[in-house]
Parts: structure tokens; C-alpha cells; sequence
């Protein structure tokens, strides 16, 4: 957070890395008033950054593999029973 000129503050909230290129992805928003108005709002920003990385189990540093054991671990409402796909991840 910094404050651009008088009475305007921009905030800035990492979301997370990219999966993809790795690089990292930031939010950038820009607050008129005092510096406890921009400190909430960093603070809200951050907040639904958590929640969006929550609900999408954005999970940084994990593999393909890591996460397709996580995929196939999940339940599905597709599969017919238990014993349906362990013998094709062989």
C-alpha cells in the first residue's frame, strides 16, 4: 500500500502465482480518502483473494500428478462404483 499523492492511496494484493507461466498475479486498486480507508479496503481485498483461492483450491507448488491423485480422489458423481479406475492408473 502507498500513497500516490494527497488523499489517494493505491493498494496492491498479491492473488497467488499463475499455474501456467509461474509469475505472479497482483491486484492493484486505487482509494481516495485517508490511509484507515485504504487499509480496509487492502484488508477486503485480501479477504475475497483468500476466498477465491479457497473455493477454487488453488493450491501453489503442487504437480500434475499431485493434483490429478487429488482429482481422482474426489468423488464423482459419473463413476458407478469404487473399483471403476484402479486399474487404469497403472
Amino acid at each position: 500500500m502507498r500513497q500516490r499523492r494527497l488523499g489517494v492511496w493505491e493498494v496492491r494484493v498479491t492473488l497467488g502465482w499463475d499455474p501456467v507461466s509461474g509469475v505472479s498475479r497482483r491486484r492493484s486498486i486505487t482509494i481516495h480518502g485517508d490511509e484507515a480507508v485504504a487499509e480496509e479496503a487492502r484488508r477486503r481485498c485480501a479477504e475475497e483473494a483468500d476466498r477465491l483461492r479457497a473455493r477454487l483450491g488453488l493450491c501453489p507448488g503442487l504437480t500434475v500428478a499431485e493434483l490429478l491423485t487429488v482429482w481422482l480422489d474426489a468423488y464423482h458423481g459419473w463413476r458407478q462404483c469404487p473399483d471403476d479406475y484402479p486399474g487404469h492408473i497403472q
